[in-house]
């Protein structure tokens, strides 16, 4: 029993241990499995977290940048909303000065510069532009750049992207419209704090200048220069006296001319100048006040002499972007169809509201941009909390595995362990084998995924085949048709040619295309082939009157080389019967022509003389009965006319009552008569600006005995109209045979002038030409600045020069001291001298005249009290005048004292000549103070040429 006993005891324990044991590899292995997914796992999400929070910086960059580009475009918005309000009062107050031609040459010249990558509209910027047109000759040509209109030399022998296709040479000046004036008073004034008025106007180009008011508005943006120059007369006084005058823009003073004197006595006068230069921007006002002055004291002028001169002149002129801006939002800006009726101030709130709702639009976007970004943050926030406490667990598991590993309380702990050391070294292999696995996997995707793409290119190419095959299917039939039309083409001319009864000279006509297109391609007219090639036959040939490369095709047409006439055929040039029929115009006939209703007007308009030949033979077939028309023709619009013969628009007549041989002597056509007879009427037609006829009606051929044929002549163009000088319009450009659009100077009424030219157009069409500017174009530069180098003190004599610094031009004679004007238009002028006084204790003072052609223009004076020997006092007088060729200047000494306002006795004495021998003369030495200088800021060109 003891040995049973011990056996099954040891059985028990051996039991025991195999439970033990087993127990124990399978809890560490299962410990094992779960810690390796729980590190795959963190692994996995660690990477996945690291992806997502990279990926939201991302994100919050991105929309970092989105908003200060928003915030900046808000800011930009905010200024330029604010510009074009303020130039929206701007226009507001102009009256009438901005016309729709000018607002759409703007909005061709924005579109133009701000799409570059569009199809070239409106006027070229670039050479680029130019050989994209067609230009291909090299040289000098205007486009219109940012700021105004630029000149460039073109080298087309260069491609489009090649550096060398343009040089950039300069600016042009190119003004809108000339302003200049120069205005004077010839009386004094008193009042302060009010606008000087004047009353005498030497010139006032552009009329910018309100005398009554003597308010000056910039008539368009850009640097104006004024200069003013008047005369303060003093009272009596012992204390300082003075006189100021401010130049004020808009209201506001930017500058101020003052002159003080002491010890005065009554009617001493001495001057104040102020100059300036400024940008001004459209409808700016500027004008002079007398800001401040000691009682008694004026602004002297008097009715002969003229002392105060107020001189101004646009120096350039700026670009007009803003306004161009300006004015595609009220003009381009597409609208309700009620908005051509809103007013100017309804456009102005519209603008306004249409703001304030993008300015909201973009709050509203921002606002929605920052919550999301606090969304995200606050969400990044939470995940890196999340890893935070999964790191912490799986540390906690590292440890607590690893102590019950290393538990010494058990026997069997090395064994465990040892199993755990040959379970780990399999993990690896399983690992190996887990990741070869995957890349299988992912490799199979992947190939799945290029199996498809290759089915779908597949199909995507089988697509195409048969799409090609379809359009090969049209090609071919395209042919066909081609083919057909050639042959229709080829029989109507065998049989024009038949027709015509001319010898066969398809040939020679062939001949001559071939040379005119590998020269400059079909000629404009008849003339023309005759003027190239005299030896070429009548016959039928190809002109393009609307000009090379642009317009409608080239029309085919019949020319005799005898005159030079160019035909055009139609369909109704054989007999045609009418027919029977009552009422007014019952019977009408479209007349069908070989050529576009453009081409036509082109070749009327190239042409000296057209006319067209009409005949109707008559049976009891009146044109008019009772005073009723039954007869008429309509023209090229569609008008009707009841007259056969001449261009006598408004009378119903025929070439009998012209000649007074009617067969009747009471009708004006013989086919009005009422004798059953045949008659016939025939005619030319001669009015180029009505042909050719478009239509024919007849009616009142009811009766038997009634009958009407009409035949209607070809289209006739003969002779050139000639285009005598420099050409004064695009039209004349395209009568030369300009065809390629582009900027060209023409000579204006009165100066060169930029226009642009749109030669896909008719002369007659809208948009033909658009006017830019006037171009200072001068045929002979005249400056001069010249000086003297020592005293001078002859009264009423032409004071002369001795060192001329600039003469361009040759125009002023220092000996003389006579300026001559070599060409018409608008000069400047300016004197500067010093007054030299001798001790004196009483008043002296010197009078510098300017004189034209012996006639005073004005004066500058100057004058002093109880001088001393050596006292100087400067002088200065400028002026800008409108002058013929011929015209002379010259300045002189003067001593006549103005006389005083309001003082017989002493007016009378004033008048007196001051004696020589009291010593004022006009100062001078090797320093040179007299300065006399001028020039020609305009030229009358049309004068000149």
């Amino acid at each position: 029993m003891a040995g049973c006993s011990d056996e099954f005891s040891r059985f028990v324990f051996i039991s025991i241990l195999v439970v033990v044991f087993g127990t124990s590899i399978c809890a560490a292995q299962s410990l094992k499995k779960q810690l390796r997914e729980m590190q795959e796992n963190y692994k996995e999400f660690k990477e996945h977290m690291e992806a997502k929070v990279t990926q939201l910086e991302g994100h919050l960059l991105e929309n970092k940048e989105i908003i200060d580009r928003l915030e900046s475009k808000i800011v930009q918005l905010e200024t330029k909303v604010q510009q074009q309000l303020n130039l929206l009062l701007s226009v507001h107050q102009r009256q009438n000065t901005t016309d729709d031609d000018q607002q759409q040459l703007s909005c061709d010249i924005i579109s133009n510069v701000t799409n570059q990558s569009a199809p070239l509209i409106g006027m070229p910027s670039s050479c680029k532009d130019l050989k994209l047109i067609g230009h291909t000759l090299n040289g000098l040509y205007s486009v219109m750049g940012n700021q105004s209109v630029e000149t460039v030399y073109c080298d087309f022998t260069n491609s489009i992207d090649d550096p060398g296709l343009e040089k950039w040479i300069g600016y042009n000046d190119v003004k809108f419209a000339p302003t200049y004036f120069y205005v004077q008073k010839n009386s004094s004034f008193f009042v302060c704090d009010t606008p000087i008025s004047f009353e005498v106007e030497r010139i006032n180009t552009g009329n910018a200048m309100d005398l009554s008011s003597g308010i000056f508005t910039a008539p368009q943006t850009g640097v104006y220069h004024f200069s003013f120059t008047g005369m303060a007369s003093f009272p009596t006084s012992w204390t300082f006296v003075y006189l100021g005058v401010g130049l004020y823009v808009n209201g506001n003073r930017i500058g101020m001319g003052l002159v003080e004197e002491s010890n005065t006595v009554v009617g001493q006068n001495s001057q104040l100048i102020l100059q300036s230069t400024l940008n001004l921007n459209l409808n700016d006002q500027i004008w002079l006040e007398i800001y401040y002055k000691s009682n008694s004291v004026y602004l002297y002028d008097a009715s002969y002499y003229h002392y105060t001169h107020f001189t101004g002149s646009k120096s350039l002129e700026m670009p007009r972007l803003a306004i161009c801006t300006l004015l595609i939002v009220l003009t381009c800006w597409p609208t309700s169809s009620d908005g051509a009726s809103l007013s100017l101030e309804d456009k102005q709130q519209q603008l306004a509201d249409n703001y304030t709702k993008f300015k909201e639009s973009m709050g509203s976007k921002v606002a929605q941009l920052e919550k999301k970004i606090i969304e995200l943050e606050a969400a990044n926030v939470e995940h890196e909390t999340k890893n935070t406490q999964l790191e912490e667990h799986i540390t906690q598991l590292d440890e607590s595995v690893a102590t019950q590993l290393k538990n010494p309380h058990t026997e069997i702990g090395e064994d465990v362990l040892s199993k755990i050391v040959q379970l780990e070294a399999k993990v690896p292999q399983q690992e190996t084998l887990m990741v070869a696995l995957n890349h299988i996997l992912k490799l199979k995707e992947v190939v799945g995924e290029k199996m498809n793409q290759l089915g779908q290119k597949d199909t995507q190419l089988e697509a195409k085949l048969i799409e090609l095959d379809q359009r090969d299917s049209q090609l071919e039939n395209k042919l066909n048709e081609l083919q057909s039309v050639r042959e229709l083409i080829l029989k109507r001319v065998l049989e024009l040619e038949t027709a015509t009864e001319e010898s066969p000279i398809q040939t020679d006509s062939l001949e001559f295309l071939n040379r005119s297109s590998r020269k400059s391609g079909n000629p404009r007219t008849c003339r023309e082939i005759h003027s190239s090639d005299p030896s070429l036959p009548s016959g039928m040939y190809w002109i393009d009157p609307d000009g090379q490369g642009v317009g409608d095709d080239a029309i085919y047409v019949h020319c005799d080389m005898a005159t030079g006439t160019t035909s055009i055929l139609h369909d109704s040039e054989s007999p045609t019967n009418v027919g029977h029929c009552a009422e007014p115009g019952c019977y009408s006939r479209t007349i069908n022509y070989n050529a576009t209703g453009k081409q036509i007007s082109a070749l009327a308009e190239l042409s000296q003389e057209c006319h067209q030949f009409i005949v109707y033979d008559c049976n009891y077939a009146p044109l008019e009965f009772n005073n009723v028309p039954y007869a008429w023709w309509n023209d090229r619009n569609g008008d009707p006319h009841y007259y056969w013969t001449g261009s006598i628009t408004d009378v119903h007549s025929c070439q009998c009552s012209v000649d007074q041989n009617c067969v009747d002597s009471t009708a004006k056509c013989n086919c009005d008569s009422i004798s059953p007879t045949q008659l016939t009427d025939a005619g030319f037609i001669t009015d180029k600006k009505l042909l050719p006829v478009t239509r024919l009606n007849f009616g009142r051929t009811h009766f038997d005995i009634s009958s009407g044929v009409h035949t209607l002549g070809r289209f006739q163009c003969s002779g050139q109209v000639t285009i005598s000088g420099i050409a004064k319009s695009c039209e004349d450009l395209w009568r030369i045979g300009h065809s390629l659009n582009g900027v060209y100077f023409i000579v204006g009424s009165a100066m060169m002038e930029s226009v642009y030219c749109d030669f896909t157009k008719l002369p007659e069409d809208a948009g033909f030409q658009k006017r830019i500017g006037y171009a200072d174009v001068k045929s002979v530069p005249t400056y001069f600045y010249v000086q003297r180098s020592d005293r001078f003190s002859k009264l009423n004599t032409t004071i002369p020069f001795d060192v001329a610094l600039v003469n361009i031009g040759n125009a002023m004679n220092l000996t003389t001291g006579i300026f001559t004007a070599p060409r018409a238009g608008t000069y400047f002028f300016s004197f500067t001298g010093l007054a030299e006084f001798p001790t004196f204790p009483s008043l002296l003072f010197l009078g510098v005249d300017l004189f034209l052609n012996g006639n005073l223009i004005g004066r500058g004076f100057v004058e002093d009290e109880d001088t001393v020997a050596g006292q100087f006092s400067p002088i200065v007088l400028q002026s800008t005048l409108n002058l013929l060729p011929g015209d002379q200047i010259w300045l002189q000494m003067d001593s006549l004292l103005p006389p005083l306002n309001g003082d017989g006795i002493t007016a009378v004495r004033r008048k007196k000549r001051m004696l020589p021998t009291k010593g004022v003369v006009l100062f001078d030495d090797y320093r040179h103070f007299t300065h006399f200088t001028g020039l020609m800021l305009e030229e009358d060109i049309s004068q000149s040429i």
